[in-house]
């Protein structure tokens, strides 16, 4: 929405974000993925790092992330700035 509509958006916060989107690579994630590639190192730490907020639904927080990345691949620090920037105008 802050890209989108810069003038409606007077700041943004995100929470645990640790990553830029990876829309080129994002089905790598895909739990299935993970899975057939055996990388228990990775899914354990998303379940352990998102329990609190999906309640071990480790598999539909990677999901959503994936569709996120794939729905906004540009979003980085400077498209957010050049948005705010332009509401500021």
């Amino acid at each position: 929405m802050a890209a989108k509509y810069p003038e409606k958006v007077k700041s943004l916060v995100t929470v645990g974000g640790g990553a830029w989107s990876r829309a080129e690579s994002a089905d790598d994630f895909l739990p299935e993925n993970l899975l057939e590639k055996n990388d228990t190192g990775f899914i354990e730490d998303m379940k352990m790092s998102h329990y609190e907020a999906h309640r071990g639904g480790w598999q539909a927080y990677l999901r959503t992330t994936v569709a996120d990345w794939k729905a906004h691949p540009n979003l980085n620090s400077t498209s957010l700035f050049c948005a705010w920037t332009a509401g500021k105008n």
